[in-house]
């Protein structure tokens, strides 16, 4: 067996196992917590109802939910809060309802576009940060009315709604880690459905394919409409599996993707008896961003073709010939500027932004190459993490975020912009960057989460060391 074959066979044998880990493992998890979920919610809205505080939906018995359908997310009038908080817990309760009685929890069912609408589901009500002076209208109106129903009840306990709360904000958590690592299986096993159907056909040209990567990518998405109609075509992922064949350095690239599908348990919170070391949780919150190297190569990849493309349009022969010239002689070039719309969900916001593309394609670059080097555990940069104080290490933490977030909302933005700016014979060229940006976000939430962890302990330890206990 020559050593493609016997990659193969592992791929196999890992993918194959993972799926089946996911089906009786993972995912009926998964389907426990919507339950768990579902029965808070339900018990909450019962109250809200009961004591007179929402007017529930008259036609919901009418209904037939037969796929997640969020209610809308829309500020609304004070005097209002009643009948719209009525309405929308109906409709959220029910599409909790329709995951715990009809949705099919396996990784052959869930989509790509199901995996998303469920971390919308997630998000739509954030009961891990749940506040009056939450940004998300429904948001802040629910936490509103259960301050309204602890005032007009004094039979309820303010206790019980706390343990509801804190049980759908805990669900979502964990939820939220298996719907992240079920996109990266799914993208194995996206590649793997490739690798079969087309690279295995006698069809595919194996000889030119096998000249280079650009051209083994070329050669599956002659054969793909055939073989996959009605299915996205993946660019970044048909490369992932051609670089797996024929990178520089695919060995390694072999070594790393075989490692992923190795099972690791989810492993649900539970209380440590024994002293937490906080500085791991930290690491752990930078691993979760440390993995994104790969991705970042990508997104500069994708957001350089598609700039290039833009540019192309208006760029004349003496125009680049001026800019040649410009480069010849040191001069500075001037700055690319594009204004895009950002659109912030967090903090409900919506703004202009002008971006230097040339500055933004070179931070791009610098997140690829720094995290590249903290993957590498014998890198001194990597080394450095377990050497400097706590403190140290939350403040490279919290900058990390913040660059992060920031290089999503402007990616989210350039992705509309990209598009919407494109002439109509370039429109076809340019690529989308919604698998990418869905990555990012998932591991931002990831590592955020991590953080809220390393503080909560924190607290925890100040609060004890006040009582004088250890």
């Amino acid at each position: 067996m020559d050593k493609h074959d016997e990659f193969f066979a592992k791929l196999v044998e890992g993918v194959n196992q993972k799926v089946k880990y996911f089906n009786s493992t993972e995912l009926p998890k998964m389907h426990e917590n919507y339950k768990l979920m579902h029965v808070c919610v339900k018990n909450i809205f019962d109250l809200l109802e009961d004591h007179g505080l929402i007017t529930p939906d008259p036609y919901k018995s009418d209904e037939n939910i037969e796929s997640i359908k969020l209610p809308p997310d829309e500020p609304f009038k004070d005097t209002e809060i009643s009948n719209i908080m009525g309405l929308r817990l109906s409709e959220y309760e029910s599409n909790l309802s329709y995951l715990c009685n009809y949705f099919n929890f396996s990784v052959e069912f869930l989509s790509f576009k199901q995996i998303e609408e469920l971390n919308l589901m997630n998000t739509y009500i954030d009961w891990t940060d749940f506040s009056t002076l939450h940004t998300k209208p429904t948001t802040k109106a629910m936490a509103l009315l259960i301050t309204k129903l602890l005032k007009k009840s004094q039979a309820i306990s303010e206790k019980s709604l706390n343990d509801m709360i804190h049980k759908n904000a805990e669900s979502i958590t964990k939820n939220k880690q298996i719907l992240y690592e079920l996109i990266e299986l799914k993208k194995e096993v996206y590649k793997l459905e490739v690798r079969n159907r087309i690279c295995g056909s006698k069809e595919f040209n194996k000889a030119q394919a096998g000249l280079s990567v650009d051209n083994d990518v070329i050669e599956i998405k002659k054969l793909f409409p055939k073989y996959f109609p009605n299915t996205v075509f993946y660019t970044n992922l048909i490369q992932e599996i051609a670089e797996e064949d024929m990178g520089i350095n695919y060995d390694e690239i072999r070594k790393n993707l075989l490692a992923k599908l190795e099972i690791h348990k989810i492993a649900d919170k539970k209380p440590e008896k024994e002293e937490i070391n906080t500085k791991l949780i930290l690491i752990d919150a930078i691993r979760a961003l440390i993995t994104l190297y790969d991705e970042f190569k990508i997104l500069t990849n994708l957001v350089s073709e598609n700039f290039q493309i833009l540019e192309s349009e208006n760029n004349t022969f003496f125009k680049r010939l001026k800019k040649a010239l410009k480069r010849l002689f040191s001069k500075k070039v001037k700055p690319v500027l594009y204004t895009i719309q950002i659109e912030d969900l967090v903090k409900k916001t919506k703004y202009s932004q002008t971006v230097d593309m040339n500055v933004f394609i070179n931070t791009l670059e610098r997140k690829e190459k720094l995290y590249t080097n903290l993957s590498d555990k014998n890198s001194q940069e990597f080394k450095k993490i377990f050497i400097v104080e706590e403190d140290v290490v939350l403040t490279f933490l919290n900058k990390q975020l913040v660059d992060n977030r920031e290089i999503y909302l402007i990616l989210s933005g350039l992705d509309s912009y990209f598009k919407t700016n494109a002439s109509s014979k370039n429109k076809s060229k340019i690529k989308g960057l919604k698998m990418e940006l869905l990555t990012l976000q998932n591991a931002i939430i990831k590592s955020n989460n991590k953080r809220v962890e390393y503080l909560g302990v924190i607290e925890e330890k100040k609060r004890l060391q006040q009582i004088g206990m250890n």
